[in-house]
């Protein structure tokens, strides 16, 4: 019987599960979640395969057998010429140095060459004067020029004497004498010379640039 107004009161529910399949179950659970415990500290303490030591050689791979590479087969030899006398002949001797004679010089001196030389020696010592101003040394050496050279071609022995003559007597015949040289022989390499000995003034001044004008 309950009172009017009051709530209807719940009957206590009932197992109807015996207590030994309940125990089962609490026990099934506690095993089920200490094998997940163990699977997980096992997962997390082993090492990862990129953590391996170092030290520890790979594994030796299977050898790669080789494929023998094919051998050349040998070119036949050339076959050897042998010179033939045509060619032996187009050939000129060479003589040996002992088979050179005396007068087999690769420069013989020749009366040529001993012209050449003497006239050489002759300008040189006419130079050698010149610098010393020695009219008289100058004179001499041009009478001998003249005498084993009479042709002068470069119109050496002309010029050479009209420097004497200003040396030995600066007139004005002699100046005059050097002018027309001057402006005559204008690749001579006497021309230099003459306007120092004969057209230049004591004070440095030459009277060549009176000649420019017409030259």
């Amino acid at each position: 019987m309950t009172r009017e107004g009051s709530k209807p009161r719940r009957a206590p529910v009932v197992s109807l599960e015996p207590p030994d399949t309940r125990l089962r179950f609490v026990w099934l659970a506690i095993a089920i979640a200490l094998g997940l415990s163990l699977a997980s500290l096992f997962a997390w303490s082993a090492p990862a395969p990129d953590e391996r030591d170092e030290n520890t050689p790979p594994a030796p791979s299977a050898p790669t057998p080789r494929t023998p590479k094919p051998q050349a087969s040998p070119q036949p030899a050339e076959p050897m010429i042998e010179p033939s006398a045509t060619a032996e002949a187009q050939v000129p001797a060479v003589p040996a140095i002992d088979e050179f004679g005396p007068d087999d010089h690769p420069h013989p001196i020749t009366p040529e060459r001993r012209a050449i030389q003497r006239e050489l020696q002759l300008i040189g010592a006419l130079n050698d004067a010149l610098d010393l101003k020695d009219a008289r040394a100058m004179r001499t050496l041009l009478a001998e020029y003249l005498r084993e050279f009479p042709n002068d071609p470069n119109q050496l022995q002309s010029g050479y004497a009209v420097i004497a003559n200003c040396f030995e007597d600066p007139s004005e015949s002699a100046r005059e004498a050097a002018r027309e040289y001057y402006a005559r022989e204008r690749a001579s390499i006497l021309r230099r010379y003459v306007r120092r000995a004969c057209l230049e003034t004591p004070s440095g001044q030459s009277e060549t640039s009176s000649l420019r004008a017409h030259l």
